[in-house]
């Protein structure tokens, strides 16, 4: 389980300079908890003010302890959204970012993931985004570009 100390000790601090705000992100790559899903993982939590907030730690833990359970509806996702052509290989999900922001209406947690499609020489990229609520998959999209936020 992870502590607001225990990231600021543990995270390196990555800011982001604007006119109004002093912000950015505890950032830190994951192996053991995503040794399954591609080896590692990158992991942002947004900060104010050098600040990380209870509720975001609360649920980066939680998203830890659970996310396998949502394993069944993310792979059901992808396989109702691949062509014949993808479904015909078997590559494993692959995690590649999960980021909680601070204080977002929309969602408290995005994971972004995907799976490697391999057929002879052929190598592409199924990228998906998934954005978090309350413990629940709100959204998830298949997009082309991962920063947008699911509409």
């Amino acid at each position: 389980m992870f502590t607001i100390q225990k990231i600021k000790d543990n995270f390196h601090l990555s800011k982001t300079f604007s006119f109004n705000e002093n912000k950015g992100s505890y950032t830190e790559t994951l192996t053991e908890e995503f040794s399954d899903f591609g080896g590692f993982c990158d992991i942002y939590i947004e900060e104010f003010n050098n600040e990380i907030l209870q509720n975001q730690v609360d649920v980066f833990n939680n998203f830890l302890q659970n996310f396998k359970n949502y394993l069944p509806q993310i792979n059901s996702y992808i396989f109702s959204n691949l062509t014949a052509f993808e479904k015909d290989t078997d590559n494993e999900l692959i995690f590649d970012v999960v980021f909680v922001p601070q204080n977002n209406s929309k969602y408290d947690l995005v994971l972004i993931c995907g799976k490697k499609i391999k057929f002879l020489f052929l190598d592409r990229r199924i990228t998906l985004r998934i954005e978090f609520k309350n413990g629940l998959v709100k959204t998830i999209k298949r997009t082309n570009n991962s920063t947008e936020d699911n509409n």
